[in-house]
C-alpha cells in the first residue's frame, strides 16, 4: 500500500565540524572522520658520468728553529734570493718566505733558545708532502753557510714538532654532469606521475562507504612524491658516485559518513533551537530518521582529518500517533478498492492511495497483517508550498 500524505516541512542549516577524535556526550553539530592513507614507491639507479680533474695540493706544516750558543739567541733567519729551504731526510723539501726569528730565553737541558712556529708548504703539491712529526731535519742551505752570523754549520737546528699534511696528489674525480642531474630530475617526474595517477580514486576505495572531503582550495587531500636521496638537488659538477634512488609517493585524506550528517541533521530538527523557521510542534514526530540533505558544502577540510561542512537537511513532520501497526491490522480482509477509504479515515491529509498486490492481484487483502507493507511519501502540504 503506497500512501501519498501532504505534511509540514521542517528545515535546518547546520555548520558541522568533524575530527578523528570521537564525539562527546550531547556535543552537538560535530562527526567524526577517518583519514585514509596510501603509498607507493618505485625505484632507479642514477650514474654520474661527468669528470673533473683535481689538482694537487701541497701540504703544510710548522718548523721550530732552535740554537745551544747563547750568541745566536735573537737571531734572524731571512729568506735570501729564494725562500727558506728545509727537507726530510729523503729529500721532501719544504720552504716559507717568512723570516724566523729565535727566541732570546734559554730553557730545556740542554738549554736552547727556539722561535715561534713558522708556517712551512711543501716545495711539490701531493701526498709526499705528508711527513711525520720530527723529519724535517735537514737545511737545504745552512743559515750559517749564508753568512747571518758567525757560526759553524749545525749551529741552528730544524725541526717540525708535528706532522705536515694536506698533501692531496692529483685526481680525476667523478661528477654529476649537468644533463646527469637533468636526466634524474625527469626520471623522477616520470615516477611521480606514473604514481601519482589515479590516487584519489584509491583513497575514495579505501574509505568507502564514507566520502572524501576537499573544500574549494582543494585542500582535504595531500600528496606527495619525493626522492631519496634527492638526486634533483644534486649541483651539477660537484663531486657524485652511483645509487640507488627510491622514489616515495604518499597520499592522505580526510573521509566522513553522510549517515552521520543524517543523524545530527536529526538531531537539529527535533531540537527547536536549531530549526530555521517553525519548530517541531509539541506533540509531533518526524516522519524518517534520516532527513534530506542538501546543499551540502565543505568549508574547509585537512588531511589531518579535520573539516567543516554546510548542509541543509529536511524531514516532514506529523502527529506522534500515527501507528502503521495498527493500520496494517486495520486492511485485512478488506478488498482492495476499501483501502483508500481506510487509509484516509487514519490518517489526515492524504493525497493519494494505490494498493499492489503480489505475484497475483487479489479479491481481498492479506488476512495476515505481517503481509501487508505500507510505504509512506510526503510532499509539501499546499500552506507549506509557497514558503
Amino acid at each position: 500500500v503506497a500512501i501519498t500524505i501532504a505534511e509540514q516541512p521542517l528545515t535546518t542549516n547546520p555548520t558541522i565540524q568533524g575530527g578523528t577524535a570521537a564525539p562527546q556526550p550531547n556535543q552537538a553539530n560535530y562527526i567524526q572522520t577517518k583519514v585514509v592513507s596510501t603509498s607507493a614507491s618505485q625505484q632507479f639507479t642514477a650514474t654520474p658520468t661527468g669528470t673533473k680533474n683535481i689538482p694537487a695540493v701541497a701540504a703544510t706544516g710548522h718548523i721550530v728553529l732552535s740554537t745551544t750558543q747563547s750568541s745566536l739567541c735573537g737571531a734572524t733567519v731571512s729568506p735570501g734570493q729564494g725562500p727558506i729551504e728545509v727537507e726530510t731526510s729523503g729529500g721532501v723539501i719544504f720552504e716559507t718566505s717568512s723570516s724566523i726569528t729565535i727566541g732570546t730565553s734559554m730553557n730545556g737541558s740542554p738549554p736552547a733558545c727556539s722561535s715561534p712556529p713558522a708556517t712551512v708548504q711543501a716545495a711539490v703539491a701531493g701526498s709526499s708532502g705528508n711527513v711525520p712529526a720530527n723529519s724535517v731535519t735537514d737545511w737545504v742551505v745552512d743559515p750559517c753557510q749564508g753568512g747571518i752570523h758567525s757560526c759553524a754549520p749545525g749551529s741552528i737546528t730544524v725541526t717540525n714538532p708535528s706532522a705536515t699534511s694536506g698533501g692531496v696528489d692529483a685526481q680525476q674525480q667523478t661528477v654529476a654532469s649537468a644533463s646527469d642531474v637533468q636526466g634524474w630530475i625527469n626520471h623522477v617526474n616520470q615516477i611521480c606521475s606514473q604514481l601519482t595517477a589515479g590516487v584519489e580514486n584509491i583513497l575514495a576505495a579505501r574509505a568507502a562507504p564514507e566520502k572524501l572531503a576537499t573544500d574549494p582550495s582543494q585542500n582535504g587531500v595531500t600528496v606527495s612524491c619525493t626522492p631519496s636521496p634527492d638526486v634533483t638537488q644534486v649541483s651539477p659538477d660537484s663531486q657524485a658516485s652511483t645509487q640507488t634512488v627510491t622514489v616515495t609517493m604518499s597520499a592522505q585524506a580526510v573521509a566522513y559518513d553522510p549517515a552521520d550528517l543524517e543523524a545530527v541533521v536529526y538531531r537539529d530538527l527535533l531540537s527547536s533551537n536549531n530549526v530555521n523557521g517553525p519548530a517541531l510542534p509539541q506533540g509531533d514526530q518526524l516522519v524518517s530518521r534520516a532527513p534530506k540533505l542538501s546543499n551540502l558544502q565543505i568549508i574547509q577540510a585537512a588531511s589531518d582529518g579535520t573539516l567543516a561542512l554546510a548542509v541543509t537537511g529536511t524531514d516532514f513532520y506529523r502527529p506522534a500517533a500515527t501507528n502503521l501497526s495498527s493500520l496494517r491490522a486495520k486492511l485485512t480482509g478488506h478488498t482492495p478498492g476499501d483501502v483508500s477509504g481506510i487509509v484516509q479515515s487514519q490518517i489526515s491529509d492524504v493525497q493519494d492511495v494505490t494498493v499492489s498486490e503480489h505475484p497475483l492481484p487479489l479479491f481481498f487483502m492479506p488476512f495476515f497483517s505481517s503481509r501487508i507493507t505500507i510505504e509512506e511519501r510526503f510532499v509539501a502540504s499546499a500552506a507549506s508550498a509557497g514558503s
